[in-house]
């Protein structure tokens, strides 16, 4: 096994992981977010290699490997890329619609200026990073100048939402998700708690404790980490029912956000991404770089 501490979860016969990703290479992004994900990970860039994408998804079928949810993502916006570029993405994709339950294209809100681009995915679930719930004090946080709420492709799209746990706004938490549930209504398929993640790379800390980029020391300036997901199970837990418990298998808990619409939080008491597989460059790897076999995934 690449990594000990992957649960095995079979269902109806199959391997059952949490997510597929396809993490596209940078194509620049229109936010500046302080705490940017892709500035503060190891992941290398290169060449993308969707090529080898096909077949991967062969050997996945063949293994008997099934997922979650499939996810479009990227060290950037992934709507940049050419649409002749993401049409065969999709494509190719499609060819094994049984390999996935859902389908997500995560993006900075670009997606919904781009007419082209949105409608080859315009069935897909958008998914979405927040750290306000007020359009405005999310576009000076995150430093971007148009408001993709405001376009007909976002009206039209069903939405999952990830909100990032600041601290500014914890006192508030409670009534800023039941705005995001009526502001979006019947379109909202998910809303997800984030605790963003301060020590991504295997030098981010220096033996004092400090951290060395600027982008962890704004998480922990702003965000909530780890040691805060009790609080916050324990505040959410005051106004939302709970659908399921503590699962430490997905090292997640989920309420009811009202509207049949779940409410999650990935608490990170376990790693994070341990049923997870990245299709990244031609490869099949996890979130510490590891290279998964498919052998692995049968």
């Amino acid at each position: 096994m690449y990594a000990p501490d992957v649960p095995i979860i079979r269902r109806d016969g199959h391997r059952w992981m949490e997510s597929f990703l396809v993490i596209l290479d940078r194509r620049g992004c229109p936010k500046a977010c302080p705490y940017c994900t892709a500035e503060i990970t190891d992941w290398p860039k290169g060449d993308d290699r969707l090529e080898r994408l096909p077949p991967m998804l062969d050997e996945l079928h063949e293994a008997g490997t099934r997922f979650e949810w499939l996810t479009i993502s990227g060290n950037g916006e992934p709507s940049l890329y050419p649409v002749g570029v993401l049409r065969q993405l999709r494509e190719s994709l499609d060819a094994h619609p049984e390999l996935f339950v859902d389908r997500r294209f995560q993006s900075s809100g670009e997606l919904f200026f781009r007419p082209d681009a949105f409608e080859i995915f315009h069935d897909y679930v958008m998914e979405l990073t927040r750290v306000h719930v007020d359009p405005d004090e999310d576009m000076r946080i995150l430093r971007y100048r148009r408001d993709h709420t405001k376009t007909e492709t976002y009206a039209g799209a069903q939405i999952g939402l990830n909100h990032v746990l600041l601290r500014s706004t914890f006192g508030t938490l409670l009534d800023d998700l039941e705005r995001y549930r009526d502001e979006i209504g019947g379109r909202l398929q998910s809303l997800t708690l984030k605790i963003l993640n301060v020590d991504t790379r295997a030098d981010e800390r220096t033996r004092t404790g400090r951290v060395q980029s600027e982008q962890s020391r704004w998480i922990q300036e702003h965000a909530l980490l780890g040691e805060d997901a009790d609080r916050v199970i324990e505040r959410v837990s005051t106004r939302f029912a709970v659908k399921r418990e503590y699962d430490p298998v997905l090292d997640r808990v989920v309420w009811d956000l009202g509207n049949e619409v779940p409410l999650i939080l990935v608490t990170k008491r376990e790693r994070y991404g341990r049923l997870h597989v990245v299709f990244h460059e031609g490869r099949l790897i996890d979130y510490a770089l590891r290279e998964i076999p498919i052998n692995d995934l049968r």
